[in-house]
């Protein structure tokens, strides 16, 4: 039965490489297994990613044997393949493509399969063959979901007057951050573009979670693109998205009262140092995170579907997950924000419904809010009446905004020591709220989640379009 969480709403309202035109797979049975020949081979795979023609995420179900995974792996293939020489034979040209699948390296059920773009075929290009359908022949009941591996994007890094901000990161100016005592069941996963501790005083104070003893750290979940190995999490984005990602949130826990805790984090390296990740990298971090028992997730990610009529089943089977966990691992999910130049000021009056989310314009993992208690969408606002001016809101799918700076001209944007004129966007507005709740949890033994999302101090606003929303003021 699903949780209603009415408060909530309220408050809130293994591893496969490339060949040509050959897949040569084994399928990981557990996360620690052959590890170090496994990064052997990942060392040295040559993969040009920047073309693929057909990009597919398959889910298989959970009685499914590696039998059977690798069997309707090998009738894609082929089904593949035979597309294109069907297609070679009607346009008498030749056209080869390459094949490739990966698995989630601590989930069997999970694979991405692909093809880059066939050479010398630009008609066939722009025609990539359907999705086999879930239960036909050729994928058998064994397959739950096929789905396309949808792209996530990244807030845009803006000054205070909306213009992009060319500068960098300045390491000599450190995050400090309190001395504490550590609480190791307390778990902070974020999802972004990894850890950069040397921008930390101390190198981070030893708040990094390891896996147990015996057992293999996963962190890289790049792992096919970086060819690092599994336990890699350093940030390699020059603007330190995640880095930035986990300081705000640390931020927003220290300014909860005493007692001085703070929790183990769990660094989940979903995105490249371009900050692009995809639902194959998201979905198998989630996985990763409910059989760690991670207490809460930091989603300052998403992409936008502007289908009304499907939903990504893959992505949303691992937010479930984290739905039906127990105890529920909370998912807080950045509201996007509006894919335009930034050429107006920050603070600028909202007077369209140009970042308004609907079922046309959707930004997921956020907008899952609406079918799962335990997502929770954050959007920033300039004021408790109007939200950023390139920042998305809605009265159905968001449920909380974070007022930064009110009646400033720095309104709409976080501060980080190591980053001057701040970091802007919905990406920075969600690890407010994870720091809070994650503070609640620590600042009160065996207190409830509900209770601790109660606790983070919101008030209500009175903005008609977006009145089912509370907002919450940057400690």
């Amino acid at each position: 039965m699903k949780r209603n969480y009415p408060a909530c709403r309220r408050i809130l309202n293994g591893i496969s490489f490339l060949a040509v035109g050959i897949i040569a797979v084994f399928s990981l049975n557990s996360c620690g297994k052959n590890l170090q020949s496994q990064n052997s081979i990942i060392n040295n795979i040559p993969l040009d990613t920047s073309r693929k023609w057909v990009d597919w995420n398959v889910l298989f179900e959970s009685n499914s044997t590696q039998a059977d995974r690798q069997r309707i792996l090998a009738d894609m293939k082929n089904s593949i393949i035979q597309y294109v020489m069907n297609w070679n034979s009607l346009n008498g040209k030749f056209a080869s493509t390459n094949i490739q699948y990966w698995a989630c390296p601590c989930d069997p059920l999970l694979y991405n399969f692909s093809a880059t773009t066939p050479v010398g075929a630009a008609g066939l290009a722009a025609s990539p063959p359907p999705k086999p359908g879930n239960k036909t022949p050729a994928t058998g009941d064994a397959v739950k979901y096929i789905n396309q591996n949808n792209s996530f994007i990244m807030d845009e890094l803006v000054g205070n007057q909306g213009k992009k901000y060319s500068g960098k990161v300045d390491s000599n100016q450190k995050f400090n951050l309190n001395n504490s005592t550590i609480e190791d069941s307390k778990i902070l996963a974020i999802m972004d573009t990894g850890l950069d501790s040397s921008l930390f005083v101390n190198n981070f104070h030893g708040l990094l979670w390891n896996a147990p003893a015996g057992e293999i750290t996963y962190r890289n979940f790049q792992y096919f693109n970086n060819f690092r190995p599994f336990d890699y999490c350093f940030d390699d984005d020059e603007n330190k998205h995640g880095t930035a990602v986990t300081a705000v949130a640390m931020q927003a826990l220290e300014g909860f009262p005493l007692p001085n805790l703070k929790p183990r984090v769990m660094v989940l390296k979903v995105l490249d140092k371009n900050r692009v990740g995809t639902t194959f990298t998201v979905s198998c971090a989630l996985s990763y995170a409910v059989q760690k028992h991670a207490t809460l997730v930091n989603a300052s990610l998403g992409y936008y579907d502007t289908n009304s009529l499907e939903v990504d089943s893959v992505l949303r089977n691992y937010i479930g997950h984290c739905d039906s966990a127990s105890p529920v691992i909370p998912v807080i999910a950045a509201a996007g924000n509006l894919l335009i130049p930034h050429l107006q000021p920050l603070c600028s009056p909202v007077t369209s419904n140009a970042n308004e989310l609907n079922k046309n314009n959707r930004f997921f993992p956020g907008c899952f809010s609406i079918d799962f208690p335990n997502v929770i969408c954050v959007t920033s606002l300039q004021s408790v009446q109007m939200p950023c001016f390139y920042q998305n809101s809605s009265d159905r799918y968001v449920n909380i905004g974070v007022v930064t700076n009110p009646s400033l001209p720095t309104c709409c944007s976080f501060p980080v020591s190591f980053y001057s004129p701040g970091y802007t966007g919905s990406s920075f507005a969600t690890p407010v709220i994870s720091g809070k709740i994650i503070a609640a949890l620590l600042r009160v033994p065996g207190i409830s989640m509900q209770t601790a999302i109660n606790n983070i101090g919101a008030v209500p606003t009175t903005r008609v379009a977006l009145n089912s929303i509370t907002y919450l003021s940057p400690p």
